[in-house]
């Protein structure tokens, strides 16, 4: 995953819908479509399971989440570092 990937898919974990990540990630909501799609497309799995308004985190995803979750507050902390 990169880095965008692993952003777009923590942030929609958090949220549980597109147009809320969207809203977070300052993007549109066909913008993460794409992503989230491509991601899915890659890993060879889904990522989320859509059921009306929301999307709904398939097994594979929940046990992703805390690994990405770690992975990018590491970036994080890695890019504080950088810029300090």
């Amino acid at each position: 995953m990169r880095a965008r990937q692993l952003e777009v898919f923590r942030t929609i974990m958090q949220c549980g819908t597109l147009t809320e990540a969207a809203r977070i990630l300052n993007a549109s909501q066909p913008a993460l479509s794409q992503v989230l799609l491509n991601t899915e497309d890659v890993l060879g799995f889904k990522l989320f399971e859509r059921v009306k308004d929301r999307l709904v985190p398939t097994p594979e995803a929940e046990e992703l989440y805390p690994e990405a979750d770690r992975i990018f507050g590491e970036l994080e902390n890695l890019r504080r570092t950088a810029l300090s």
